[in-house]
Order: C-alpha cells, then structure tokens, then sequence
C-alpha cells in the first residue's frame, strides 16, 4: 500500500497534478480503479497533500437497476468520506440515437459535459478521473488500428486542462489488490465483458495476444505514447517559437 502511494505521489508530482491547496472532485463509476483512486485521494487528502472536495458519479441510464446499485454505491462511499456526492444523470442511449453516435462517444461527451458541472458545483479545481496503464495501451492499439499520427497515439496525457488522471502509471491489477489490501469492494459493471464494443474486444482479445509476444505489452504501449507526447510537445513548441 505505502508503495503505491509512494508511486502515485510521484506520478502526480512529477507532472504537477495538485499542490495542497488544489480542491478535487474524484469520478467515481463504481469499479475497480475509479473506488481505489477515490482512497488513494482520502489518503493524500488527511495527510494535507490536496484537498478532496467531492465525489462525482454520472448515471448514464443504460444498466437499469443496476447502475441505480452504482449510484447508491457511490454516495454511500462519499458518506463515509465525509464529502459531497455529485450525482447526475445523462440520458446516454438517447443522446446517442439524437447525434447518431455511439454508446461509447455519447458517454464520453456526457462525462466532459458532467464534469465541468461537478467542478463548478463544488467549487473545486480539477476532476480526477481512474484512467491506468491498461486503458493507455488499450487506447494506443485502438488508435494505431484507426490510422493515428504522432499526435493520437500520445493518447492519454495525465493532465489535460482541468482533468488529471493520478493513476495513469499504476495497473488495474494493482489496484485491485490494493483494495483488497484495505478489505475494500467495488462494483463490476457486466458490459465491460461485451466484446461487440471495441475497447472490450481489445482488453479481452487483442491485448492477451499482445503479451504472449512480450509480456510487458501494456507498459510498452504506454512507453511509447509517452515518448510520442513528448515529441509532439516538442514538435507544436518549435512551431509555436517559429510564429513569434
């Protein structure tokens, strides 16, 4: 436990996520990595590192029942936290058949849209969301497939205006066994099986294959995309200075 706390400490350090005084929100879904975030910022929080100033979930209305379970799950946990529990509501399905989207970028676009409420709603500073190790690489293979530049497959930055993403640099493994290691549950969300849906398709087909060739696949992937930021910041930099 104290490891990974050490690790995220300075993950968010080295890419300047919070000071003491920085208010945060954690989105919390209900699984695995968004429930061991919200710990991992309680923990900061008591010790004075950043300020928690809430919880924010976002009822999507797909899962009926249970994504009404995720909800009570997650004010249940701001509770015990002692902080305020932002819930919305976003009817996903229906926005998605309005804008002939997806399931998948109807959410997304609800979530951003969630987010900036959520912020503002307890005048907090930024919004941290559980993105890891696993979805960057998962989101580099996607891009890579769809015919990405330099810029697409950096994917995911660990800050972006007022989103952070702490632990971008920790496996979903790894938080799960420390929330075992706190005799802390999550909740499990059925459709992260449905391989119709591409992400699944790559979690639970593509990248097993990946790590039968190198079983380091997800950090590698990551690796790259950093390395890829890195030269696009220094590549949009150079074309900056040359329009001064």
């Amino acid at each position: 436990m104290n490891s990974l706390l050490e690790r995220v400490r300075a993950f968010s350090a080295r890419h300047s996520l919070w000071t003491p005084e920085t208010r945060i929100v954690a989105a919390v879904s209900g699984g695995s990595d968004s429930v061991a975030l919200a710990f991992l910022l309680r923990d900061f929080a008591e010790r004075g590192e950043v300020v928690l100033a809430g919880l924010a979930h976002l009822h999507h209305q797909i899962r009926g029942p249970e994504a009404d379970a995720d909800a009570a799950f997650c004010r249940a946990l701001a509770d015990r936290f002692g902080v305020p529990a932002v819930v919305g509501d976003a009817n996903v399905p229906s926005e998605a058949a309005e804008h002939g989207v997806s399931i998948e970028v109807a959410g997304r676009f609800a979530r951003q849209r969630f987010f900036r409420e959520a912020v503002a709603s307890v005048t907090a500073d930024r919004v941290a969301v559980a993105h890891t190790r696993d979805d960057q690489a998962e989101t580099v293979v996607l891009r890579l497939v769809r015919g990405a530049g330099s810029g697409g497959l950096a994917a995911m930055a660990p800050r972006r205006d007022h989103l952070v993403r702490p632990v971008l640099d920790t496996t979903r493994a790894e938080l799960q066994e420390f929330l075992r290691s706190i005799n802390e549950r999550w909740r499990e969300d059925a459709t992260n099986l449905d391989r119709t849906i591409p992400r699944n398709l790559v979690r639970h087909g593509v990248m097993p294959q990946l790590r039968t060739i190198n079983a380091q696949a997800d950090a590698a992937l990551a690796r790259a995309a950093e390395l890829l930021r890195g030269d696009d910041d220094f590549l949009e930099k150079l074309a900056n200075a040359a329009f001064i």
